[in-house]
């Protein structure tokens, strides 16, 4: 959950903006978006919408464009031009205004889930795999969970430390967008739903489970709410049940207690319900 990777920003945005709608052969087509990962501004080429990105120069950026190269469009916003060393990208344009958070629950589920599937691409080598945090988090939960004045009940972090184990076995070789989000995947023309801003690794699907649930927990916290929203995405991304409600468990543990540690006071709470419904008694 940590950002890491980043180097500086971008200096002088007009001027860059300028130096690429010149070297991209773009014309302005409305006003720029800011967002937590850069600056969105609309152009054409020629009479085609796209979208030039302004980000972060680094290593987190070239993984993304990595990433997005070998997806070519499938399930995820399609990369025209980039520039990594200069943090500038040039992407098919999404609507910004309409994300699978405009959606009811229960149909942003199934979409998530059926997109993530979409996305489990064969993967080339070089990504960071699930099995990899799995194992970063087994050799780190006890030290943090103490460190932040023993949140929880010791048998949580003994079942952590059970489940990474588990998890760290199962090790397919195939594209996960591990920050795949309501708010993360827009409305497309080309099709429906397309991803945008990856946090690309390889392994299990079953590691977006958690994130799924935690950023709309407060829609579906009602009696049975939580587990039935978990069947719905494991049934449309053909996951496995026991793997994604491992996943679950083990990331909303690590998100709340990096959540603690960063000064968060929602999503904790939110987690420790998560955790509390996925683990009774």
């Amino acid at each position: 959950m940590a950002a890491g990777g980043r180097g500086r920003p971008p200096a002088g945005l007009p001027d860059l903006v300028a130096k690429y709608c010149d070297r991209w052969a773009l014309s302005l087509d409305g006003a720029p978006r800011h967002g937590s990962n850069g600056l969105a501004v609309p152009v054409l080429r020629g009479p085609e919408p796209m979208v030039l990105k302004v980000d972060w120069p680094g290593a987190e950026l070239a993984e993304q464009v990595r990433a997005l190269q070998v997806w070519d469009g499938r399930g995820a916003v399609r990369l025209i031009e980039a520039d990594v060393p200069a943090g500038v990208l040039l992407l098919e344009r999404l609507d910004a205004e309409v994300s699978l958070r405009s959606l009811p629950l229960d149909e942003a589920v199934v979409r998530a889930g059926r997109l993530l599937r979409r996305l489990a691409v064969p993967a080339p080598a070089g990504f960071r795999g699930t099995w990899q945090e799995a194992l970063s988090l087994r050799d780190s939960v006890r030290q943090r969970w103490r460190a932040a004045g023993r949140p929880f009940a010791s048998g949580v972090v003994d079942t952590c430390l059970d489940l990474a184990d588990e998890l760290a076995a199962h090790r397919p070789a195939v594209m996960v967008h591990a920050d795949l989000h309501y708010d993360n995947v827009l409305a497309g023309s080309r099709e429906p739903w397309l991803a945008i801003d990856p946090r690309p690794m390889t392994g299990a699907i079953e590691y977006q489970a958690g994130q799924l649930l935690w950023t709309r927990y407060d829609e579906i916290a009602t009696a049975g709410g939580l587990r039935r929203c978990l069947e719905r995405l494991v049934d449309a991304a053909g996951m496995d049940q026991r793997r994604a409600h491992g996943w679950a468990v083990l990331r909303c543990v690590d998100y709340w207690l990096w959540g603690l540690d960063a000064g968060f006071t929602e999503d904790p709470v939110r987690c420790r319900r998560i955790v509390a419904e996925l683990l009774p008694g």
